[in-house]
C-alpha cells in the first residue's frame, strides 16, 4: 500500500466498510489524517503505529468555520467507545 503524506476520508455513514481503517494505514509517518464530518461518524478502529496528526476538515475554509459539522469517529457496535 502506498503511503500518502495527506489523507482525506469521508467515510461517515459507512459503518464496517474499512474505509477508516485503511486510511491510517495509508498515512506516511508524519503525514495527515484529515476526516471529513458531513456524512457522520467515522465507524471503526484506529490502530496507530506511526507519528501522525489527526484532523478534521471544518477548518479549512473560515468563510465556512460554522456550518461544517465537527468530525466524529465513533467505536463499531459493542467494542469499548
Amino acid at each position: 500500500m502506498a503511503s500518502e503524506q495527506v489523507v482525506l476520508i469521508d467515510c461517515g455513514g459507512n459503518p464496517g466498510s474499512g474505509g477508516l481503517e485503511n486510511a491510517v494505514a495509508r498515512v506516511a509517518p508524519g503525514g495527515t489524517l484529515i476526516i471529513r464530518g458531513r456524512a457522520g461518524a467515522c465507524v471503526g478502529w484506529l490502530n496507530i503505529d506511526k507519528p501522525m496528526t489527526i484532523m478534521g476538515d471544518a477548518g479549512f475554509d473560515r468563510r465556512d468555520w460554522d456550518r461544517s459539522p465537527s468530525a466524529t469517529i465513533q467505536a463499531p457496535t459493542a467494542c469499548p467507545a
